[in-house]
């Protein structure tokens, strides 16, 4: 999820379009995980529900 931090510090050597690509393919799919797993953690109540229909 921090990986567009490596833009706020000088680097060594200039990032080439891979480095750059993997930079910001790291922050969507962080993003991504991050968003499903709240999401499914405030929102999705199905597995709740089922669990305890089933414990009756």
């Amino acid at each position: 999820m921090l990986s567009p931090a490596h833009y706020l510090f000088k680097t060594a050597e200039k990032f080439s379009y891979k480095m750059h690509t993997f930079i910001w393919l790291d922050f969507i799919i962080g993003s991504l995980v991050l968003s499903f797993t709240i999401w499914s953690g405030l929102f999705l109540k199905e597995w709740k529900q089922k669990t305890f229909d089933s414990n009756r």
